[in-house]
């Protein structure tokens, strides 16, 4: 897997909007986000009531949005949350061909920098189901620990301090 293969696009067109409504029908991809029941719902509306070629605007708010990009093909989608100093990072890969291969780690790496770097989080958290064993083994690969554990999931989270730290010894080895 090649690091620069593996984009963070800003824009999301309209094809990204239905590939991301296919991602949410399937249940493999679907049974562990916490998206609203009715997101495709809503998502076709916007498709029907808007002309627009990007639809960027409708996905960041409440926080920045991105579609993985692998080879300039999404793949999947990863947002930050940013509630003061700590942002929540989501993120999933739709695309279930491209499960087991990497791309979600180095998404989650470009994730955790933007999150960090530009918008100056003292802290990273993430909220996991306890089955979603493919996500608390990227996330524990990247660094974070368990905060919390509540019913349904465990809420993980990455310092700056622990982010530095681990970036560091990465770089010495």
């Amino acid at each position: 897997m090649i690091y620069k293969d593996i984009n963070l696009q800003q824009e999301v067109y309209r094809q990204d909007v239905y590939k991301l409504m296919d991602w949410l029908r399937d249940e493999e991809v679907s049974r562990y986000l916490n998206e609203e029941k009715g997101i495709i719902n809503s998502l076709d509306y916007l498709l029907r009531a808007s002309t627009l070629p990007i639809l960027t605007p409708y996905f960041n708010q409440g926080g920045p949005f991105y579609i993985i990009e692998y080879k300039k093909d999404s793949v999947g989608y990863l947002k930050l949350v940013p509630k003061g100093k700590i942002v929540e990072i989501v993120i999933a890969i739709g695309n279930r061909e491209k499960w087991g291969q990497g791309i979600g780690s180095i998404a989650l790496k470009k994730g955790i920098s933007e999150a960090f770097l530009s918008y100056r989080a003292n802290e990273i958290v993430a909220k996991i189901h306890h089955n979603n064993i493919r996500s608390k083994k990227i996330f524990r690969k990247a660094g974070f620990t368990i905060e919390d554990t509540l019913e349904v999931e465990n809420l993980y989270s990455l310092t700056f301090d622990d982010y530095i730290s681990g970036y560091s010894k990465e770089r010495i080895s």
